[in-house]
């Protein structure tokens, strides 16, 4: 610092101390409030469809169970070192008998846990196919019902059809594999036009070298 500039007194110095901790502070508060209010937003949109909300719980369930597998997997490292670098006392061995009686157990355990975790998808499916059929099966009936209605307005005004009424409804579901077996043709000639197209290439460039020798 120069001579000619005055010190700063000691008292400016613990001020400005204080004010730039205010200042952090009240960033910080801020922050939290902020991610607090976008946080309680996210769950009340949720909340408004009950769908959201299931496939949310899912997800932390999920994430939850998660962390607890890789916990126990990290514990069991954790002790199968320190056994090997005799930090810690080694597990007394099992006989066979007692392996295969633990071995049961736990397929027991599994197929038990398997059962429960079926009844529990199939309670949720069926729940939520009740749900669906009460809160969308009307428009889900009306658009298939007018989408069937206008199939029907084109077939009679086809002029192969002479305006008559299909008297079967197969052709209503089998244009789509007819849609897709074009396609499937038309990738196929593709295919076949750029393997000529690459034979071609191929002998002229061998017509090419002859010619140089």
């Amino acid at each position: 610092m120069p001579l000619h500039e005055p010190l700063v007194p000691l008292q400016d110095v613990v001020e400005r101390g204080r004010m730039n901790i205010v200042k952090a502070d009240h960033r910080v508060q801020f922050f939290k409030a902020s991610r607090k209010e976008a946080s309680k937003k996210q769950e009340k949109e949720t909340a408004e469809d009950p769908l959201e909300s299931q496939v949310l719980a899912a997800t932390r369930i999920a994430a939850h169970w998660k962390r607890k597998v890789d916990r126990r997997r990290f514990l069991k490292m954790r002790e199968e070192e320190f056994e090997f670098l005799g930090m810690a006392p080694p597990k007394k061995d099992k006989g066979d008998t007692d392996v295969i009686v633990e071995m049961q157990k736990h397929r027991e355990t599994r197929k038990k846990m398997q059962e429960d975790a079926d009844d529990v998808f199939e309670k949720a499916l069926k729940e939520q196919l009740e749900w669906l059929q009460k809160k969308k099966g009307a428009d889900i009936k009306a658009e298939l019902l007018e989408e069937r209605r206008q199939w029907i307005l084109d077939y009679c005004q086809d002029p192969e059809h002479q305006k008559e009424f299909p008297e079967k409804f197969d052709a209503f579901y089998q244009r789509f594999d007819k849609a897709q077996d074009d396609d499937e043709a038309e990738k196929g000639k593709d295919g076949k036009k750029g393997k000529d197209a690459k034979k071609d290439d191929k002998a002229k460039g061998k017509g090419g070298k002859g010619g140089k020798k």
